[in-house]
């Protein structure tokens, strides 16, 4: 039987196919790697831009400091306060088989304390509580409140501490003593609710008449 010739493939073409077809592959790789880098490029500069963007926004919400509070919500603060503060607050009053611890948990001098009971028993002085916290961030703010003679420095915490103020007929002051960073803020337990202070600074007092 014979035999069909079959035509001999030379090295040479096949070698050029070969490389033909690598050429061909690592074209299509580059060129699908080259769109990729320009898309991942993309991203990353609409990125920057993007958050370019928002940071004076957030620089807004932070820029009363460390408690974090934006100015719009300082305005909210401050108008209502004045507006509660104007009209003056009741405080609990203490009740009087609580009186003689009260008063020794003022932090008075025997003579002092004497004095004050007798005032209180010849109904010429109050004695009420009043709970005071940080309602912002623990950030070791210090107030100082001052009623009817009597001074007290309170450290603001978020569980907040109750202490006993003598009441007179005249407002209670709070002045900043120490900022932990951002103003000082406070909250007060009221009979009618509870009362926020403006954001305040050191040396700064606010005024409230207390009914």
């Amino acid at each position: 039987m014979p035999l069909k010739h079959r035509p001999s493939r030379s090295p040479g073409a096949a070698r050029e196919r070969s490389f033909a077809g690598l050429t061909s592959n690592n074209s299509t790789k580059i060129k699908t790697g080259g769109s990729l880098l320009l898309t991942l490029v993309g991203v990353a500069i609409l990125t920057v831009v993007a958050v370019t963007s928002i940071m004076p926004k957030v620089a807004a919400m932070v820029e009363i400091g460390a408690d974090r509070i934006p100015s719009t919500v300082a305005t909210v603060r401050q108008n209502a306060f004045e507006a509660i503060a104007a009209s003056g607050v009741r405080l609990e009053r203490v009740p009087a088989e609580q009186i003689s611890q009260a008063v020794g948990e003022m932090k008075l001098d025997a003579a002092s304390q004497a004095v004050l009971m007798q005032q209180i028993k010849a109904g010429r002085v109050a004695l009420a509580f009043v709970r005071l916290w940080d309602d912002q961030a623990e950030d070791e703010d210090v107030i100082q409140v001052a009623s009817g003679g009597y001074s007290v420095a309170v450290s603001l915490t978020k569980m907040g501490s109750r202490i006993a103020i003598p009441l007179v007929g005249t407002p209670i002051t709070i002045t900043g003593q120490h900022d932990g960073g951002g103003g000082i803020t406070a909250g007060m337990e009221t009979s009618s609710g509870e009362l926020f202070t403006p954001v305040i600074g050191v040396g700064q007092t606010l005024r409230i008449p207390i009914l």
